[in-house]
C-alpha cells in the first residue's frame, strides 16, 4: 500500500456531484487499487449534517481509507465585500468537515479574475481571507494549502491567480504563516512560467504535489497522466533531492474513469521508488 499517495477522481465529479456515483464507492475504488489516502472535492461532501460527515466517516473505515485532501474553491477576490465575508464562512465550514472527516489538508484558491477586480486589490483581498481562515485551520488541526492554479469547473472564470507571478506574490505574502503550497505539475507551465524555477523559490513551502497533465502546452487539457506536457519526473526528482517528505496526490482528469487512475499509478508509482 502506498503510504503517501492519494488521488483526486476528478474523472468522476460528474458522477459524484449527480449521485449516480457515491463517496464510499470511490473510498472502495481507492482501497482496490492499493492507496491509503483518497482526496475529495468539497463540493461532494455537500450535507454537512452530523449524521451525513458520521456516514462518511464510516465508509472510510470501511473502506479502510483516510482523506489526505479536501479540495475547496475560496473566492476572495470576488470585488462585493459582503460575498467576501461569505466566502470566508463558506470556507470554515470546508474546514470543520473536513477535520471532522480526519483529513490532513485543504485546498484553498485565491479566487475568480473578476472584471472589476484589480490586481493589488485581489492579492489584499485573498491574502486578507487566508489569513483569516489559518486562524481557523489551526483550531482544528487543518493544514492550509495554496494551489497554482488555473480553473476548477466549480467557477464561471479563470482563477486570478493564474498567471504564475500572481501567484509567486501571493505565496511571498504566505511564508511563515503556517499556510503551504500545494504544487501543482501543469499549471504552471501553462503561461510559459518554468515549474522548477518556481519550485526553487517555494519549496521550503510545499507540503503537497498534485500530480496532473495536459495535453496542450497553453491551454489545460487534461490527458492520461504520463502522456502530455507536464514535466512530472522532473518535479518529482527535484522534490525527492530536497527532502521532501510530503504526500502526492494523482489528480485524474482525463475523462477515462478507473482506466485512467490506474495508468497514472502505473507511471507514477516508479518515479516514487526510484
Amino acid at each position: 500500500m502506498d503510504s503517501k499517495l492519494s488521488c483526486l477522481p476528478v474523472s468522476f465529479f460528474a458522477d459524484l456531484s449527480s449521485g449516480s456515483m457515491k463517496l464510499d464507492e470511490w473510498f472502495s475504488m481507492a482501497a482496490g487499487l492499493g492507496l491509503r489516502y483518497a482526496d475529495v472535492s468539497a463540493m461532494h461532501i455537500s450535507v454537512r449534517t452530523p449524521v451525513n460527515l458520521f456516514n462518511v466517516q464510516k465508509a472510510l473505515e470501511k473502506a479502510g481509507i483516510e482523506l489526505c485532501m479536501v479540495c475547496a474553491y475560496s473566492d476572495f477576490t470576488h470585488p462585493d465585500a459582503l460575498q467576501r465575508e461569505r466566502e470566508l464562512v463558506y470556507l470554515h465550514s470546508d474546514i470543520s468537515a473536513a477535520a471532522q472527516l480526519g483529513a490532513k489538508f485543504v485546498r484553498i484558491l485565491a479566487g475568480q479574475r473578476h472584471e472589476k477586480t484589480s490586481v493589488k486589490d485581489g492579492i489584499d483581498w485573498a491574502v486578507d481571507g487566508f489569513l483569516k481562515a489559518q486562524a481557523f485551520a489551526e483550531k482544528t488541526g487543518i493544514t492550509l494549502l495554496f494551489e497554482n492554479h488555473t480553473k476548477p469547473g466549480a467557477w464561471h472564470l479563470p482563477d486570478f491567480s493564474h498567471p504564475t507571478e500572481i501567484f509567486l506574490e501571493i505565496a511571498r505574502k504566505l511564508k511563515n504563516s503556517g499556510i503551504g503550497i500545494n504544487f501543482d505539475t501543469i499549471n504552471t507551465e501553462l503561461d510559459g512560467s518554468d515549474s522548477l524555477a518556481v519550485l526553487d523559490e517555494l519549496i521550503d513551502m510545499v507540503r503537497t504535489i498534485h500530480i496532473a497533465d495536459s495535453s496542450a502546452k497553453d491551454k489545460l487539457n487534461p490527458c492520461v497522466i504520463g502522456t502530455g506536457n507536464a514535466p512530472i519526473r522532473e518535479i518529482l526528482n527535484k522534490v525527492k533531492a530536497s527532502g521532501f517528505d510530503g504526500y502526492y496526490c494523482i489528480e485524474e482528469a482525463s475523462g477515462t474513469g478507473k482506466a485512467g487512475i490506474e495508468a497514472a499509478l502505473n507511471f507514477v508509482r516508479p518515479l516514487l521508488l526510484s
